[in-house]
């Protein structure tokens, strides 16, 4: 069952009636407003994008983040979302980030959001 704070947020953004709503899952719910449309000046919420971390630890997140629904890129783009940082993350790829107004966040954050579906 999604949470209220999931719930409400798809009440006023969809026309899926509240049993629809009820009958998803937590996960399933926070897909489907990642996966709204954005407004003409908002960011897609699907983009995110990996620096700093070991071959290993990037497949993994890679995995779980596309399991979420999110398209795992390798640039810092305007479409970027996310830009998930670890201990040696490139300078240039967190400078850009910012400048294109991309979320950053460490792997600790990214868990949590993909578990709850809450952006820090």
């Amino acid at each position: 069952m999604a949470t209220e704070k999931v719930a409400r947020i798809l009440r006023s953004k969809t026309e899926l009636s509240d049993g629809e709503i009820e009958a998803l899952s937590d996960i399933e719910a926070w897909k489907l407003v990642y996966g709204l449309p954005s407004g003409p000046k908002t960011k897609q919420k699907s983009q995110i994008c990996f620096t700093g971390f070991s071959p290993a630890e990037k497949e993994m997140l890679t995995e779980a983040a596309e399991q979420r629904g999110f398209k795992v890129v390798k640039s810092v783009t305007k479409k970027l979302a996310f830009l998930c940082t670890g201990i040696d993350p490139v300078p240039v790829k967190l400078k850009k980030a910012r400048t294109q107004g991309a979320t950053i966040l460490s792997e600790k954050e990214l868990l949590r959001m993909l578990e709850t579906g809450e952006v820090p």
